[in-house]
């Protein structure tokens, strides 16, 4: 009886890490986000956005990890796709809407001398950093999926004929 409460299951300990990681990941957004948008806070509500979410992520990942085989997975997927979508939505507030002539003018200092690319004076917040929400809901949605209950279930649902799901196998 001791030895079974003693044992941590391998596939438990990965997922706890994993959202550990998560969790660390949107508090340090968190923290720079804050610092970022210090001033912008005063003036506007759009900065908010991201604070307000992320502080319910560092307390979502947690308490649907501990519901994981109970939707808590579930729940995490949704919960990352949102993530994603908020980085896009922050990179066209970023860009006030012009994200093509904001792309251009960042693309620009790779084909001119540093010198004059040091006087270039952005005046708008940095467009690309709301990509930092893809990035962490793609890796979210990379845990969450990786499980082989995951493909299972894919299989289910595509009913796959066994004659074919046999061919894919042996041409991999």
């Amino acid at each position: 009886m001791t030895k079974k409460i003693n044992k941590v299951e391998p596939e438990r300990l990965l997922r706890f890490s994993k959202l550990a990681a998560m969790t660390g990941g949107f508090s340090m957004l968190l923290l720079e986000i804050r610092f970022q948008h210090r001033a912008a806070l005063v003036d506007d509500w759009r900065p908010w956005i991201p604070i307000v979410f992320c502080s319910l992520m560092i307390y979502l990942i947690p308490v649907a990890g501990i519901f994981w085989h109970k939707e808590g997975k579930m729940l995490l997927i949704g919960a990352f796709c949102l993530t994603m979508v908020l980085g896009m939505i922050g990179v066209y507030f970023h860009s006030d809407g012009h994200l093509i002539e904001h792309l251009m003018e960042l693309m620009r200092v790779w084909i001119i001398p540093p010198k004059e690319g040091a006087e270039i004076a952005a005046h708008y917040p940095p467009i690309l950093a709301p990509l930092a929400f893809v990035g962490l809901g793609a890796i979210g949605l990379l845990f969450c999926l990786d499980s082989p209950l995951i493909l299972s279930e894919v299989r289910v649902h595509a009913k796959v004929e066994p004659q074919v799901e046999a061919q894919m196998s042996v041409e991999s």
